[in-house]
């Protein structure tokens, strides 16, 4: 249904009038995520459009009334955090978008299961910078836009972020959720299930519902206050760079030092693409740069900790170089708490230039060979790509960074490309998808939470159907009328466009 004028009056109802956008300005704004190369490189016609209403809710109660009003007209609802991702912002259906950017406040520390909650558009900075006063955080900090991303975002992509070497993913460390379910109810996970618990607790309270909304793109309902674990806060952090003979010789380093405790983050950037010749100019041809990035409590034990990772890294003929304690005099350390990547780096592609990025994690030990495939991608299309006059080159690259606590790795591929140039925004498409077959083909994950023409093309053809099937009955239960997030779909057909692709991909294989 469309949006009428008794509907944004009845918004205006719940939230008040200041709280309630249906102007063009704010439609055209809205329309456009942070990094929107997905929507920038469909066709116009398999494009989502901007939302008719933004509307702006500060409490779970005002969520719950927004979604029974959704239901009672059938208006699609679609949910926006930070847009600091790579989500597209709206819907092909358009309808309401619910800004969860004013439910940001930070509502308490218990000391006793040592959690931190909050409402669930705080972003990781303010929800960190409130956490220092009691000497704590979260261990994570951030995930695509680093401390400028909404925290239910991130649980909603299920991103992996900044310190995810030592404490895991960002939706591994949440305890409880509170949820308004598509139909409007309101529920909470895990030990809150009990009206009576003094703690919170994920597990042991019969089937983990965070689970279940964790990683759903917010197909199965919208996250209005989160629990999440905390850790005293180091008084050391430092940021260790060693260049290595190769690819696979950095990473099997990196594997034994995180293996063995000392690092709480990583990255491993291997000479290809943009970067080959700034890192053969810098450590050799062929020689990778890695970062490691080591916390303590106490100067002694930073120092014991550094000093076994140079043993490790001489082990492996690493060199150490002294990038890392540059980014950390200069603040922009691997993992230094405050913003600073963000949409903003776009700026250096140059004019009319995006970038296109295409994730998966994967154990770290093997993706040298997988990324290899990856690379060859690349190269091919390398003459497409956007030239940047301050990088000096056409523009794509690959790394790894920590996922998890056991060698697991987010390894993004980023290339660039012109969305006002029809022929360079047809080949990005085309580009984007071989990557992510190569990433499909070899088993890895990939973000299955992604829009229909991303994501869900390569998920319809690698799932087993029973499991589909029944990720659908479960949207099909809670959201009947199949109002919230419906770009965000469960795939139930093939989409011939993508098929058309990787079938062309299999045609040129059999002929080498």
């Amino acid at each position: 249904m469309a949006v009428t004028k008794k509907l944004v009056e009845d918004l205006e109802g719940i939230v008040g009038s200041k709280y309630v956008m249906d102007q063009d300005f704010a439609q055209y704004a809205y329309g456009a995520a942070g990094i929107f190369f997905m929507n920038t490189m469909m066709e116009v016609s398999d494009r989502s459009a901007p939302p008719e209403v933004i509307v702006k809710p500060r409490t779970t109660e005002e969520v719950s009334e927004i979604m029974k009003l959704a239901n009672e007209t059938k208006t699609p609802v679609t949910i926006r955090g930070g847009g600091e991702g790579y989500w597209i912002g709206g819907s092909k259906d358009r309808g309401i978008m619910i800004d969860m950017t004013d439910m940001k406040k930070f509502i308490e520390y218990d000391e006793v299961s040592r959690t931190a909650r909050a409402q669930a558009g705080i972003t990781w900075g303010t929800l960190n910078e409130e956490l220092e006063k009691y000497g704590v955080g979260t261990g994570n900090y951030g995930t695509h836009g680093l401390l400028g991303a909404c925290v239910a975002g991130s649980l909603n992509a299920d991103s992996p972020g900044p310190g995810g070497g030592k404490y895991g993913m960002p939706g591994e460390n949440v305890t409880n959720l509170e949820v308004v379910l598509p139909t409007g109810e309101i529920v909470r996970t895990g030990s809150l299930l009990n009206e009576e618990s003094k703690f919170n607790f994920r597990y042991c309270n019969g089937p983990d519902l965070a689970g279940m909304f964790i990683g759903s793109g917010g197909i199965y309902g919208i996250m209005t206050e989160v629990w999440l674990k905390t850790r005293p806060l180091y008084e050391h952090s430092e940021t260790v760079g060693y260049s290595y003979p190769d690819f696979d010789t950095a990473v099997h380093a990196v594997n034994e030092i995180q293996s063995d405790g000392y690092l709480t983050e990583y990255a491993v950037v291997p000479p290809a693409g943009i970067v080959e010749d700034l890192l053969g100019a810098m450590f050799g041809k062929g020689r990778p740069l890695t970062l490691v990035v080591t916390e303590s409590h106490s100067e002694t034990i930073e120092e014991a900790q550094k000093a076994e990772i140079d043993k490790i890294a001489k082990k492996y003929d690493g060199r150490l170089v002294g990038l890392g304690g540059l980014l950390d005099a200069l603040g922009f350390g691997l993992y230094d708490r405050h913003e600073f990547l963000g949409g903003n780096m776009l700026g250096l592609l140059g004019p009319n230039a995006t970038a296109a990025v295409t994730c998966s994690i994967q154990p770290l030990l093997t993706a040298p060979e997988v990324m290899e495939a990856e690379f060859a991608v690349c190269r091919k299309y390398e003459d497409s790509y956007a030239y940047s006059r301050l990088l000096g080159g056409k523009v794509w690259l690959g790394a790894l960074i920590a996922a998890g606590e056991l060698g697991a790795a987010y390894a993004p591929t980023v290339f660039s490309f012109d969305p006002s140039n029809d022929e360079s925004r047809k080949t990005a498409y085309r580009v984007v998808h071989e990557l992510l077959e190569v990433k499909w083909r070899t088993g890895y994950a990939t973000q299955f939470s992604n829009t229909r023409e991303w994501e869900t093309p390569h998920v319809v053809r690698r799932y087993d159907p029973q499991s589909l099937e029944l990720m659908k009955k479960i949207k099909e239960t809670l959201d009947p009328n199949n109002i919230l997030n419906r770009d965000f779909v469960i795939p139930t057909s093939p989409y011939e466009k993508v098929d058309k692709i990787i079938a062309e991909m299999e045609s040129e294989e059999v002929k080498k």
